[in-house]
């Protein structure tokens, strides 16, 4: 079923190009990127949005409530000077909670995987420097600590004076209930303080005319253990919060593409750009199976096409965390024309064969994600489009073309909380999107009661008209039949 663009809007446009996007609790979002190590001037960081809910488009709108620099070059006409604030461009990350607060584990090339500990905060202030001072804020870490901004999806996203005191210290809406939507006056007061826990080296890549990279990084909070994937094809475990390394999996001959943890630990999937897909050993290290397919033959080829493995992750079945399934996405190795298509399997957990393929079409596909209760995939391509599916049947039921410019770098379904929907505008779900054009795009889904009820009001209206096709067609036919007996009969009267 296709979308309607009203099913999809603009939160938040910043000033780098973005890589990685993480629903953070319930309310929040946070994006990530940067130039990198290119001497552009374009800068590294991180940013956390919160979630409001708009009465008059009946959906949520995203303020800035935390940026954070990873470091940044300033180009001058004379000379090159580099902050010394790192110059590392956050291109991987996965967050989970820690104490009632949150830490992000962030990577990108250079190989190296950093920590940060991101601490709630109230008006811009943690509980310390709120003590301190009502009219300034503390300043850490050489200005890399949390400043307070507020942005607008409805304009072209440009901040308030970072030095506003009054807008930095407006008091907070008591009794912020979690089911109560916040109206256009109410302004955003929880935030967060971001500070640097620890870097590890977890990639170690040497081939020639390659550097390090940390392609991938998740988190199983069953077995409190960090995995890494990267440029040079291992997967690397490690123990937290000691950051003590328990695996080295030589696990593919090229970069990791991707990998998942299973929910309870025991297991990893990985997948990587040698055309490998293998299930992994989560406390030995060893393999377990390979991923093996058979896909339809295309008819633009009389031989099978070779494909690639893009990304891969465990789903639920409808909240049932006991019945688990892998999802996969497939792309042709070699772009012909006309395109062959890009593919879309569930995959069996027990024998590690697939269930049911679909064909997404002829575009690249380039980002997957599934819903924390396990129902929706979200996938985004090379064009700039994005695809929601039913992870039960692979039903597609959203589509939105060019959603960017460019092509997709990251996809993040938002919580199915209560609280979240009530956020959304009592979505079914929510889907963020990101790309390096700079652009946070929301996509919703409405209620699956409404679309079920459109799609069998349509397949109803088709079946009322078949049958009275049917009927009229046979009416008619008794009418003729009777005429026909009634002319014999009179004719053998001799009437």
């Amino acid at each position: 079923m296709s979308a309607k663009r009203d099913k999809s809007h603009l939160l938040a446009r910043v000033n780098f190009p973005l890589y990685t996007v993480k629903a953070v609790g319930e309310r929040h979002i946070l994006v990530a990127g940067g130039g990198g190590m290119a001497k552009t001037g374009i800068s590294n960081a991180l940013e956390i949005y919160e979630l409001i809910y708009e009465k008059s488009i009946d959906a949520c709108r995203a303020v800035r409530v935390a940026h954070f620099d990873t470091g940044s070059f300033i180009c001058c006409k004379c000379f090159i000077l580099m902050l010394f604030l790192g110059n590392r461009a956050i291109m991987s990350s996965a967050v989970f909670n820690e104490d009632n607060n949150f830490v992000l584990a962030a990577g990108g090339i250079d190989g190296m995987c950093i920590a940060y500990k991101m601490k709630y905060s109230v008006n811009g202030f943690d509980n310390e420097s709120r003590r301190r001072s009502s009219g300034s804020i503390d300043i850490k870490d050489g200005g890399e600590g949390l400043r307070r901004r507020r942005l607008s999806s409805n304009s072209s996203v440009k901040d308030d004076k970072e030095n506003d005191v009054n807008v930095l210290n407006r008091p907070l809406k008591k009794n912020l209930d979690s089911q109560s939507r916040l109206g256009d006056d109410e302004y955003p007061n929880i935030g967060f303080v971001i500070n640097k826990m620890r870097s590890i080296q977890s990639d170690f890549n040497n081939r020639e005319g390659e550097e390090p990279f940390v392609k991938v990084i998740r988190f199983s909070n069953a077995s409190k253990m960090l995995v890494t994937g990267g440029a040079d094809g291992h997967i690397r475990c490690w123990k937290y919060p000691e950051f003590k390394k328990i695996l080295d999996i030589a696990a593919h001959s090229d970069e990791v593409d991707d990998i998942d943890i299973h929910p309870e630990g025991n297991t990893i999937l990985s997948v990587s750009r040698d055309g490998h897909g293998y299930v992994w050993n989560a406390k030995t290290g060893s393999k377990i199976c390979e991923l093996e397919y058979v896909l339809p033959i295309s008819r633009n080829s009389v031989k099978p096409i070779k494909y690639n493995f893009r990304s891969i992750r465990y789903g639920i079945v409808e909240g049932d965390s006991s019945n688990l399934r892998i999802f996969t996405i497939l792309n042709p190795v070699v772009r012909q024309k006309p395109p062959n298509p890009s593919y879309l399997c569930k995959w069996n957990t027990k024998k590690y064969i697939i269930e049911k393929t679909v064909s997404v079409g002829p575009e690249v596909l380039s980002a997957m994600t599934i819903s924390d209760d396990g129902r929706f995939l979200g996938v985004g391509t090379l064009s700039g489009t994005i695809y929601v599916y039913i992870s039960y049947s692979l039903q597609r039921l959203y589509r939105m073309p060019k959603a960017h410019n460019i092509f997709i770098t990251g996809v993040e379904f938002l919580k199915s909380s209560r609280e979240t929907q009530n956020l959304t505008g009592d979505k079914d779900a929510s889907l963020i999107s990101i790309s390096v054009d700079n652009h946070i795009v929301v996509h919703h889904i409405p209620k699956q009661g409404t679309i079920y009820n459109l799609q069998f009001d349509s397949e109803f209206n088709m079946q009322n008209l078949i049958l009275a096709t049917l009927g009229f067609l046979g009416s008619g036919l008794m009418f003729t039949i009777t005429l026909l007996v009634v002319y014999i009969l009179l004719d053998l009267l001799g009437l």
